[in-house]
């Protein structure tokens, strides 16, 4: 849990996963396929950097979301941005979004699901999630908050079934 000085919003948690779904009645989230690690198969990633025609980003082709929980202490209406920031290991941007939280008068509490299509791939290591948020949009943004993901280049034996 960190919480924003400037305008005391706390960010919870962030999470990555494959998918998730809300219940209709009751507004539960579930949350499958928490993910921290990612085993890329080493064989296609250097394989697809050989091919001539090939566009040059390697993507897991994969759906994933960004889960991320929001509250606040008072009761009075709060309204942000916040950016989400995924950085390789070399601490190169792959992808950046935006989005408004509003935390209305007498609501303490907000999700926010982000649906990814793909996974860009530079190579092995450890890349990160920066959360940050501004106040208003001439504001520059202040870093929150990480989550991290191992992606390693694995070999598979391309003879055993999954």
């Amino acid at each position: 849990m960190n919480v924003d000085k400037k305008t005391g919003l706390i960010h919870d948690w962030t999470l990555i996963c494959r998918n998730s779904a809300i219940d209709k009645d009751t507004g539960a989230l579930s949350i499958f396929n928490i993910i921290d690690k990612l085993s890329v198969n080493r064989k296609h990633f250097e394989d697809h950097f050989q091919k001539k025609d090939q566009e040059k980003d390697f993507i897991v082709p994969a759906d994933f979301e960004i889960i991320t929980m929001w509250s606040k202490k008072t009761k009075d209406e709060l309204s942000l941005e916040t950016k989400t920031e995924l950085l390789d290991p070399n601490g190169e941007s792959l992808f950046r979004f935006s989005y408004n939280i509003v935390l209305k008068e007498g609501k303490v509490k907000r999700r926010n699901r982000s649906k990814i299509k793909g996974f860009k791939v530079t190579g092995e290591g450890l890349y990160t999630v920066n959360i940050s948020i501004r106040k208003d949009e001439g504001e520059e943004y202040r870093f929150l908050s990480k989550v991290d993901i191992d992606v390693v280049l694995q070999q598979f034996d391309e003879k055993k079934p999954l």
